[in-house]
């Protein structure tokens, strides 16, 4: 393994706030239900806790953090703008229900933390107000490479503007797809260490402006068709030791 890339392996880490999040729930575990001052709660459907449905009576929640766990409840969420998942656990969980979010038809942002994405669908699921995409430590690989062909991913996803991916360690390139997205404005790459090139479609990002590849450090070329994109405006290869050299036409673009 590189040195450039060594200090971010997905199992030689620890993360400080990991750690002081599990003490906490430890702690407040040992207190009765009515009297923590955090309560998290974990839900399988429409399930609840033993110790919840026993309660003769309402029950009072005095806690002043509440964490719930559970996809259910998404799907009744139509005027969610904003979803932000993130795991705090030592483990990389799986986020296998992505169809749920075709049910939340209002959502313009999402932020994935740390979680391990399988596919992206197999049916369609549109998401047509979403407008930007972070995806942050997550492993996306397998669901970037393999999206079936019948599947439309630009109808998806019509007016998606933004897409930032980072410390994506299992990335190994872009997918074909994301170069026939219509309205994004700004690609952002950072500390994946894996792609070593660009595909040559993302000439046909015409409405891109904003392009950054930070800490990428296996890239070694970006592809021509970059001198296409005539509304490019800035590019960042900050931290992308091996790249040997640039386009010979680059618009307006600052570097």
């Amino acid at each position: 393994m590189d040195q450039d890339e060594s200090w971010y392996n997905d199992n030689a880490f620890v993360l400080q706030h990991d750690l002081l999040r599990d003490l906490a729930i430890r702690q407040s575990s040992q207190e009765p239900m009515e009297e923590r001052k955090r309560l998290f709660l974990d839900l399988t459907g429409n399930k609840l806790p033993d110790w919840w449905s026993k309660q003769n009576q309402p029950f009072i929640i005095k806690a002043r953090l509440l964490s719930i766990s559970t996809a259910e409840f998404m799907k009744q969420m139509v005027k969610l703008k904003v979803l932000v998942m993130t795991n705090y656990g030592f483990s990389i969980p799986e986020l296998a229900n992505f169809l749920v979010l075709g049910s939340l038809p209002s959502l313009e942002r999402i932020m994935l933390e740390r979680v391990s994405i399988p596919t992206i669908c197999n049916t369609m699921v549109e998401l047509k107000n979403l407008e930007k995409m972070t995806l942050v430590m997550c492993k996306i690989n397998k669901a970037f490479s393999n999206v079936d062909s019948a599947i439309k991913i630009p109808e998806m996803l019509p007016n998606l503007r933004g897409i930032n991916l980072d410390s994506c360690n299992d990335l190994v390139g872009l997918p074909e797809w994301l170069c026939d997205l219509e309205q994004p404005r700004k690609l952002s790459i950072s500390n994946c260490h894996k792609p070593s090139a660009l595909p040559e479609g993302i000439g046909r990002l015409e409405n891109l402006q904003v392009l950054r590849l930070h800490a990428c450090t296996k890239l070694l070329e970006l592809p021509e068709t970059i001198g296409s994109l005539q509304k490019l405006s800035f590019l960042d290869v900050s931290g992308c030791s091996r790249l040997k050299k640039l386009p010979e036409q680059m618009g307006i673009c600052v570097i």
